[in-house]
């Protein structure tokens, strides 16, 4: 089977002349207007849906809304056909509106397969439905919008639901679309469109064709009364917004074929199948993946076409093109032959190939030939992303990038526990232009023999540079050619990489990284962290990488050099400086709230009162303690220090008292105001009066405030 060159087989090819392109032929007469009973823009059963219809495509002045106010089953004879010019918007009333396709058994063919779909659309008056009679109108670049919105469209089977002849822009939103299509040499897909298409917030699921299951964006137009010649440069985009595709499936693109641009973002693609692109099908010249999740896919051989693509390729998305991935995942997905998440897929369109990796996670994809994730041709570009887990059955665990001879960078990444049952390593590079891998971490990767990590055959200018190589074993780490290796500051755990480390900075003989396991250490993806002693940490020569932050996004470097590997160990910024000085606090009393000052101080905490009756030992005779016993702590700038601490009561006092030894003692020094009602004394860090005696940078001072007759001590 082959990987490179895949051609499409004669059956292909005559499918790509009839269902893919919609041909028909047939004329087929409609009541004009004026026969039509209602024209008021609701519709409550399959008669009444048509003959609006009918009614919205004679229309000339203004927007047409068709508003479906209630269920119905569509038979197998009707004709849901606009082409008119005004923009037309069929909508649900109310939630839970589902209109219901006829049976296989009730659908005509051949030219006839329009019919019996849920909305047909031509080119302003380039319908083979549209009566004689009719008002004249002027086409006008494929006119004005079509919008679906708020309804369930179910068992369109026979020849899918909604199909777009004409260039206008077809808008689905809120939309279920589900078990539509035909999955079948004959068979269309759900939505068939020649136009540009958008879905947002819809849901669909069970639908199968021949291109595409659930969408298959058409390369040609009915106008004029026949189908325009394909013109696949100028082919259709398709827009994808918070949508959720699941168990579609077809010969191409399990959910979706197309040959313009695609976009999408925030969608959900789940479970799909085809024979190539077991979800998506994309030749056109970009694709873009954001912010998505594409879990489940298959690209395997399909019991009913059997192979007719003649390549099993990319077990979510299978691409011809530029392709970009960022802030999503891809998981689980599988491929009977290459690329168990992303493949190159060549077509007749001889695009140029590249494909973009940034922020996002290939883990547990899995393919029975090369590339576990990812088999490209093309240039590859992977920036801030985790590759983990992937495993291939004939090929690089993770990736391969082959005969392309464009460039190959690996930066900010962590590559880890990706396996291959052959001689290959987690990332294979064959024929390229040149390679550059920069802060990566490659670590727990597997393989038979020949190199865990990387390999590089018949490439330009090899770099490798502040990077992990740690897989290496029983199997050397890298495969490299020596004569086009270098290398600076990496870390090697068998010298296979950096030849014996001769490259500047390189290290690792004897040493442990001491790398922690794949984990969420903040940022967009899992990564492996250093421990804060690794010999990783700091060990980056200045100027060796330009890199400015790390895989998570965290600035380089935390400490005097920037760290080797994908993630810099982050180097807690200390605690501002508090600066000295006056410290008032309170202490509440059972005669009234103690007012106090103490400077230059940081801070004072543990502040408490104890009741007279509750001191031990007891004040001493002929003594009151009015106020109790303070306790306070006061944290000072500098072990040693002494501080000045001022005490206002609600009331006169006469003496400061002291508890130490089972004793108490007078305060000596302290001076008082002329009223009584204030005193003023110092205190040393590990002096007479500090409680903990230790000058540890604090304070322990409990005090009395006391009326005295006589105290001799």
């Amino acid at each position: 089977m082959s990987h490179t060159h895949p051609d499409l087989s004669l059956r292909t090819r005559r499918a790509l002349s009839t269902a893919a392109l919609g041909l028909l032929t047939a004329t087929i007469a409609v009541a004009p207007a004026s026969a039509v009973p209602a024209c008021d823009g609701r519709a409550a059963t399959a008669e009444d849906y048509a003959a609006e219809l009918v009614c919205a495509s004679h229309e000339l002045d203004g927007p047409q809304v068709i508003t479906l106010t209630g269920s119905f089953a569509v038979g197998g004879e009707s004709a849901n056909v606009y082409d008119g010019v005004q923009p037309l918007t069929v909508q649900g009333a109310v939630a839970g509106i589902t209109i219901t396709g006829p049976t296989v058994a009730e659908q005509p063919s051949g030219a006839e397969g329009a019919l019996g779909t849920f909305l047909t659309v031509y080119g302003e008056g380039s319908s083979p439905l549209r009566d004689v009679g009719a008002p004249p109108v002027t086409p006008d670049e494929g006119g004005p919008d079509v919008t679906v919105t708020d309804v369930t469209i179910e068992g369109f089977q026979a020849v899918g639901a909604i199909n777009n002849f004409s260039t206008r822009l077809i808008e689905l939103s809120d939309v279920s679309l589900v078990d539509s299509g035909a999955g079948d040499f004959d068979g269309s897909a759900a939505v068939s469109s020649a136009g540009e298409l958008t879905i947002s917030r819809s849901h669909l699921e069970g639908n199968a064709g021949f291109f595409g299951g659930a969408v298959n964006m058409r390369t040609g137009v009915y106008s004029q009364g026949a189908m325009q010649d394909p013109v696949v440069s100028d082919a259709a985009s398709v827009t994808i917004v918070d949508s959720v595709f699941t168990a579609n499936a077809a010969m191409v693109g399990g959910a979706i074929l197309v040959f313009g641009d695609t976009r999408i973002s925030g969608s959900t693609f789940t479970d799909n199948t085809a024979e190539t692109g077991g979800a998506i099908a994309s030749y056109g010249t970009s694709t873009t993946l954001a912010n998505s999740l594409m879990t489940g896919n298959t690209a395997a051989l399909s019991p009913v076409f059997g192979g007719a693509f003649e390549e099993l390729a990319g077990g979510a998305i299978a691409v011809d093109g530029s392709l970009t991935v960022t802030g999503s995942r891809l998981t689980g997905n599988s491929s009977e032959d290459v690329g168990g998440a992303i493949a190159f897929s060549e077509s007749f369109l001889e695009r140029d190939a590249s494909f973009a990796l940034e922020a996002s996670e290939l883990d547990d994809n899995a393919a029975s030939g090369a590339g576990g994730a990812v088999w490209f041709q093309g240039g590859v570009s992977v920036s801030g992303s985790t590759v983990a887990d992937n495993s291939s059955g004939d090929g690089a665990g993770a990736i391969v990038v082959t005969g392309s001879g464009n460039d190959v960078t690996v930066a900010n990444s962590t590559v880890v526990g990706n396996s291959s049952d052959v001689a290959s390593p987690a990332l294979a590079v064959m024929d390229a232009g040149a390679l550059a891998v920069t802060h990566a971490t490659f670590v727990d990767n597997t393989s038979t023999g020949g190199a865990t990590d990387l390999s590089v055959i018949h490439t330009g200018t090899t770099t490798l540079t502040a990077t992990v190589w740690g897989s290496g074993a029983s199997v050397p780490s890298c495969d490299l050619e020596e004569t086009i290796a270098t290398t600076a500051a990496n870390f090697d755990v068998d010298g296979s990489c950096t030849d014996d480390w001769t490259g500047e900075g390189d290290l690792g003989p004897g040493l442990d990284p001491q790398l922690g396991a794949l984990a969420d250490n903040g940022g967009a993806t899992l990564t492996v962290a250093p421990a804060a002693s690794s010999p990783l940490v700091d060990a980056v020569a200045d100027g060796a990488s330009d890199l400015a932050v790390d895989q998570r996004g965290v600035t380089r470097p935390q400490g005097e050099a920037k760290d080797i590997g994908a993630v810099e160990v982050t180097v807690e910024d200390p605690e501002p400086g508090v600066e000295p000085g006056p410290v008032e606090f309170q202490i509440p009393t059972g005669a009234g709230a103690v007012t106090a000052t103490a400077s230059p101080a940081i801070a004072v905490t543990d502040v408490s009162w104890i009741a007279t009756a509750d001191l031990d030992p007891a004040p001493p005779a002929d003594t009151m303690l009015p106020y109790g016993a303070l306790a306070f702590t006061v944290e000072v700038p500098q072990a040693g220090d002494t501080v000045t601490i001022t005490l206002t009561a609600p009331r006169p006092f006469t003496t400061v008292l002291k508890s130490g030894d089972d004793a108490w003692s007078k305060v000596e020094g302290a001076t008082f105001s002329n009223n009584g009602t204030t005193v003023t004394y110092t205190l040393t860090d590990g002096g007479d009066l500090d409680e903990d005696g230790r000058a540890n940078g604090f304070i322990v001072d409990p005090v009395a405030l006391a009326i005295q007759g006589t105290f001799t001590g």
